[in-house]
């Protein structure tokens, strides 16, 4: 019983660090691509919405 709660909590640990990382290269490509082309800031919300739901689906 142990081990299983060891092994799941090791898996929910691996996949919130995997989310923190797509999500944070993701940003960071968008905010380069806000920065230096003209893509209207008005984007943001719908972009954010979608990296999130990226990230979330991702593992």
């Amino acid at each position: 019983m142990k081990d299983m709660l060891g092994e799941s909590v090791t898996k929910i640990i691996k996949g919130i660090i995997i989310s923190c990382i797509i999500t944070l290269i993701l940003l960071l490509i968008y905010a380069a691509l806000l920065s230096f082309t003209n893509i209207p800031e008005s984007t943001m919300e719908p972009v954010i919405v979608a990296i999130t739901a990226i990230s979330i689906l991702a593992r």
